[in-house]
């Protein structure tokens, strides 16, 4: 399953399109995100044992990936201290025990709502890994179903609206999250039929994601159609897989986490230091700038850091599986 760690790069590029204000519902690619976070932990984690020192031992693994790179930046944001609302003591502190989302207001580094977010599903994934491996393929079927219809029915009653630091939140990811687990024990069982990881399968969902922006559908239909491509990008030997094995996207998978999180300092530095440029202009350096501030991050800090971390026994697997990359 290589081509999954490029689709989180096209992830990482639809959010960073987003915050440069393009025409696009590129927050789209933080659903994806948890769609695969979801699918990627069951396939590393989901026959750990149900004890407290394997939800230990996991919550460590998890920590030593996600934290050193938040806390890096909320370091290089550490000069906006008490600069605004938004940089209060307070939400610095939320940040810094991955409480910002959904229990303080938008803040500090604001793409980390979905880190936080993300936090809250590690918390409960070794029970719902315990529940979900013993489920019978009708079961599992059921659970898929009825966590996209509540992310479905969150975005209507919403209506679109900003969801990321309200107790909603939950309602949205934690069940995108367990979509992401029942489709791989789906997969697992052999029940995922083979035209729904056909080529034929991955075009048709790529034309609907498409035609669902250009009439901007209601979220939970797009969702759907970003489950159908985490299932085609998890068939090796598809033209699709191999498609996403092109090296710049290979690429950008790799730093996806770092470009993820490199947005809002970027950002801060272009109103500090450019705050008169026009929307274009403004769009095309913050793109250029993430780029450019995530590749050094990634390379020089993120994954040494991890090895760091993991050479304390703080990031190692808890079931023998064998692991994704960037998992």
């Amino acid at each position: 399953m290589k081509a999954l760690t490029p689709l989180r790069g096209l992830a990482a590029l639809a959010v960073l399109a987003w915050h440069a204000d393009l025409p696009v519902r590129g927050y789209l690619g933080v659903d994806l995100f948890f769609l695969l976070s979801g699918f990627v932990m069951t396939h590393a984690y989901g026959a750990m044992a149900a004890s407290a020192a394997a939800w230990l031992a996991f919550l460590k693994a998890r920590l030593a990936r996600i934290y050193p790179v938040h806390l890096l930046v909320l370091f290089l944001l550490l000069p906006e201290l008490g600069t605004s609302p938004a940089f209060s003591p307070g939400g610095l502190v939320s940040s810094l025990v991955l409480l910002q989302s959904p229990w303080h207001a938008m803040c500090w580094n604001f793409p980390s709502w979905s880190i936080s977010a993300e936090w809250h599903a590690y918390l409960v994934f070794p029970a719902l890994a315990a529940g979900l491996r013993t489920k019978p393929a009708g079961v599992l079927l059921r659970i898929l179903a009825g966590c996209l219809m509540v992310v479905g029915l969150t975005g209507w009653l919403n209506h679109g609206g900003d969801i990321t630091n309200t107790p909603i939140v939950l309602l949205r990811c934690l069940p995108e999250f367990i979509a992401g687990m029942a489709l791989y024990r789906l997969r697992t069982l052999g029940r995922i039929p083979a035209w729904g990881q056909s080529d034929a399968a991955f075009a048709a969902a790529v034309a609907a994601l498409v035609g669902l922006e250009l009439v901007k559908a209601p979220e939970g239909f797009s969702v759907c159609a970003l489950a159908v491509l985490l299932i085609c990008a998890a068939r090796d030997g598809s033209a699709f897989a191999r498609a996403l094995g092109w090296p710049p996207l290979a690429w950008l998978g790799e730093v996806s986490y770092s470009l993820y999180m490199a947005q809002m300092p970027v950002l801060v530095a272009l109103a500090s230091f450019a705050p008169h440029l026009g929307a274009w202009r403004h769009s095309m350096l913050f793109c250029a700038g993430s780029l450019a501030l995530a590749a050094p991050m990634s390379r020089w800090f993120e994954f040494p850091a991890r090895a760091w971390l993991r050479g304390l026994g703080l990031a190692r697997a808890t079931n023998g599986e064998p692991r994704l990359k960037g998992a």
